[in-house]
């Protein structure tokens, strides 16, 4: 049984050596201008393989990286955080309505009253806006009524408006794309909205 897995070892390696001759001689009659030999350039695709590999790896991790350090910004509201630990219903809100769709105390009923419907109907509501460079997930009726009042001050925000405003500690209501992106990072599925890019029913234009 040694001599036939020794054997069988053996001829693996005479593979891999013919193989690698043969990529060699393949290359070589191409690459005549180069200096390196056939077999001597396909050890070096191999080995630039192997370093692209890497690279994506490295690329991949990064990526992850920064998602990772994106949720850190988040903070969540005490009924958000048990409700996904006790994996109980959740529904993203939007909070641009409350800033730039209303005027106040429209927005602010509005806002509540939102909420309330989704409670009625067991879940739990989670309107998600930026305050002071913070990602909200869950809003009291303190941060409701402070964007109800400030609009002026309460940049809206999609997708690409994120950054900045968290790097300058800003104020921001979240547009459609911004709150579904909050949502997924958070791990809310469900997310409601009034409206999505002025496209409503029964519009003549």
């Amino acid at each position: 049984e040694m001599c036939i897995r020794d054997s069988k070892i053996e001829q693996r390696r005479r593979n891999a050596c013919w193989c690698l001759k043969w990529f060699g001689f393949f290359f070589s009659s191409r690459r005549r201008h180069t200096r390196c030999s056939g077999v001597s350039w396909a050890r070096r695709c191999v080995q630039e393989t192997v370093s692209t590999q890497s690279t994506w790896g490295k690329i991949i991790r990064m990526e992850t990286q920064t998602q990772s350090d994106f949720t850190k910004l988040i903070d969540l509201s005490e009924d958000v955080r048990e409700a996904l630990n006790n994996r109980r219903p959740i529904v993203a809100l939007e909070s641009t309505i409350i800033t730039h769709g209303m005027e106040y105390p429209q927005n602010k009923e509005t806002a509540l009253s939102v909420e309330q419907i989704v409670r009625e109907n067991g879940a739990v509501p989670a309107t998600i806006a930026i305050i002071s460079g913070r990602i909200k997930v869950g809003l009291t009726n303190d941060d409701i009524e402070f964007l109800s009042k400030n609009k002026k001050d309460v940049r809206k925000c999609s997708r690409r408006d994120l950054a900045a405003v968290i790097a300058f500690k800003q104020h921001g209501s979240t547009t459609v794309a911004a709150t579904m992106l909050i949502a997924q990072m958070a791990g809310i599925r469900v997310f409601v909205t009034g409206g999505i890019g002025g496209v409503h029913r029964g519009a003549e234009t």
